[in-house]
């Protein structure tokens, strides 16, 4: 049994350019009676020209252009961001797990007899990257039109609070299957302060020396050996939180 969320742009996207779309999610809070608990992967976003038909509480049959592969289970409000580029006039968008239940991964966060899997999902939101990469100046080295590009197993997160809370204290880019893949970060006068090697690289808010890193904004660079051999090279701002 599925369900998903629909909305519409106020105006159909333009072809060609690139836009960032964002919302938050969050599973809540979970108490003895309720059968919640449970966190799935493949959750997406498919965009269409014409609104997605469900019928009664069966999947929709669609491939979405963004889909997070891991499984996904928050307690309190997590900001997911990606990037992508329109080739259609897209006019609406739909939040869910698309296809049959094959190979998607289900996880119990709440103990023993949890079935259900439920997500609040608000704040849904998008801006043309296009417009603003033509016009703004950002103050990091390297090829602007490089930041977010993102493919649809990607998603990276652009800030995060190491203060030891349970939530968001680690800055880790959520990536597909791949042989390998380096994170590195930068501070504003394009020092490398951070270095990680591993399948799934991440920044705990430490410095290669040992020390913490102040408050601010932050350059990422990433490369991923992707499971045919070829490599992906991403990059992006992130900001570390207090």
């Amino acid at each position: 049994m599925r369900e998903y969320l629909m909305g519409e742009f106020s105006e159909a996207l333009v072809v060609g350019k690139r836009y960032e779309f964002s919302f938050a999610v969050a599973n809540g809070d979970v108490y003895d009676h309720s059968a919640a608990g449970l966190g799935v992967s493949d959750l997406g976003v498919a965009f269409s020209t014409e609104e997605l038909v469900q019928t009664d509480r069966d999947p929709i049959a669609t491939h979405p252009q963004f889909s997070m592969t891991h499984v996904q289970y928050y307690h309190g409000w997590k900001v997911i961001k990606f990037a992508f580029t329109a080739d259609k006039k897209f006019k609406f968008f739909t939040f869910g797990m698309f296809g049959s239940d094959i190979d998607k991964q289900i996880q119990s966060f709440e103990g023993p007899g949890r079935s259900k899997a439920y997500y609040f999902v608000d704040d849904f939101s998008i801006r043309d990257l296009t417009s603003e990469l033509q016009t703004n100046n950002f103050p990091y080295r390297g090829d602007s039109s490089d930041l977010f590009s993102l493919e649809s197993s990607t998603f990276v997160p652009t800030a995060f609070s190491p203060n030891s809370d349970g939530l968001n204290d680690v800055f880790m880019p959520s990536l597909g299957s791949n042989r390998g893949a380096l994170l590195r970060v930068f501070d504003r006068s394009g020092a490398m302060i951070w270095e990680s090697a591993e399948e799934q690289p991440n920044w705990s808010g430490i410095t290669m020396a040992g020390g913490d890193a102040r408050p601010g904004v932050y350059l990422w660079t990433l490369k991923v050996i992707v499971e045919d051999g070829s490599v992906e090279e991403l990059s992006g701002p992130v900001t570390l939180l207090q």
